[in-house]
């Protein structure tokens, strides 16, 4: 009953603590003169002031509040290194985010934070001049190389990058002739249409591609018939426990899906490729926690994920450790169920307060709570994710 109490008493503190926070007040911070270009203005060396603007009510509330807790948490972690740093948290839900960054600056905000879809971004690059303030968007555009904004940085957990991860783990381990399986919606042709560029760029080839509808019954069948396997081997297969003949033009396969789908796609793909055929995939087939009878379907298949979601917790840095304790202690469905979501929130606080170094110094990488990262030539905080695979239906590491 007594740690029941401090656990009461724990989060009543902390959420105190977030409704100072969202009406902390802002002011200016002096520029910091850095050299600057085009697209990479000064950005201010010494962040005081930050604003984090988030739909915090409507459809994407959840996800909001769990980058939300995720930011603020990382905030409180370092209050005793950052003396002095203000949080300002806007709900930008039905709001012109224009006008909103607006007002955010108006406010004094150093660097503002957000915003979290890819309309409210795209809305951003599109105003035609510099921002004045610079942004770390919480999302980012699909074509973002072709919406490069002096000022605008974004940052998300962009799937396509995961696909172009995926190419070049592929390549490296000797398997050039790619086979992929997706969903048929825009989602899928999206990650599929990267991983097809890169995987030509570095000199492979995609060479057979099949997409389903999610809820559709004859998997089996049309998976059988991509891997251009017949009924008479499955007979001799059933009566000898002889090998099952495919296709012999593909090295790898490359799967999109969520976990229900990949449950039932991967274990067709074993059965009828004799085991022998190495399988890829997106974070998309993993929920982000550990369901080990359910997942033990996915033995073998290999993907990669945030640090936060598939590291051990005594494997993460001391900091992250701390935090993702106190975040499981206090909202723990929602960390369960949101635990990128949480991470994004994490990188974009410390993003924010280092965006001067990250945004000046040449090969800058920063390890975070959603990967490795870096900013690439369009101003974009590419992810470089941690590989892993399910063992007994568990990802390696945890």
């Amino acid at each position: 009953m007594a740690n029941l109490r401090k656990l009461v008493f724990l989060k009543v503190i902390i959420l105190s603590m977030l409704l100072l926070v969202g009406c902390a007040g802002i002011g200016h911070a002096p520029t910091a003169s850095v050299a600057s270009d085009v697209l990479r203005p000064a950005v201010p060396e010494n962040v005081h002031n930050v604003a984090l603007l988030l739909p915090l009510s409507g459809n994407l509330a959840d996800s909001s509040m769990a980058i939300r807790n995720g930011f603020l948490a990382a905030y409180y972690s370092q209050t005793a290194t950052q003396p002095g740093v203000k949080v300002k948290v806007v709900n930008s839900d039905g709001k012109n985010i224009v006008d909103v960054y607006k007002d955010a600056v108006a406010m004094g905000a150093d660097v503002v934070v957000g915003p979290l879809t890819k309309a409210e971004v795209g809305a951003l690059a599109s105003v035609g001049t510099p921002l004045q303030v610079p942004v770390l968007a919480l999302n980012t555009l699909d074509d973002y190389q072709s919406h490069q904004v002096a000022n605008l940085y974004q940052f998300g957990l962009l799937p396509q990058d995961e696909a172009r991860q995926a190419a070049l783990k592929m390549l490296q381990s000797g398997h050039r002739k790619i086979a992929t399986i997706a969903p048929d919606t825009a989602w899928g042709h999206g990650i599929i249409n990267a991983l097809q560029n890169e995987i030509a760029r570095l000199g492979g080839q995609v060479v057979a591609t099949f997409t389903y509808n999610v809820g559709e019954s004859d998997l089996d069948l049309k998976i059988r018939g991509f891997l251009d396997v017949n009924n008479s081997d499955l007979k001799q297969q059933d009566s000898q426990n002889r090998q099952i003949n495919y296709r012999n033009d593909i090295d790898a396969i490359f799967l999109v899906a969520e976990p229900k789908v990949a449950r039932q796609i991967a274990p067709l793909l074993k059965f009828y490729t004799n085991g022998s055929m190495p399988l890829y995939a997106t974070s998309s087939i993993y929920s982000g926690f550990v369901q080990s009878a359910l997942d033990q379907d996915l033995d073998d298949v290999m993907f990669c994920d945030a640090p936060l979601v598939i590291t051990n917790q005594a494997d993460l840095d001391v900091n992250l450790q701390g935090i993702r304790n106190k975040l499981g202690t206090l909202w723990p469905d929602s960390m369960k169920n949101n635990t990128r979501l949480y991470a994004l929130g994490i990188d974009a606080y410390n993003l924010a307060l280092n965006l001067n170094k990250f945004v000046t110094t040449k090969h800058a990488s920063f390890a975070g709570a959603t990967g490795e990262l870096n900013l690439d030539n369009y101003n974009h905080v590419s992810r470089q994710l941690r590989w892993t695979s399910f063992r007994d239906g568990i990802p390696q590491g945890l």
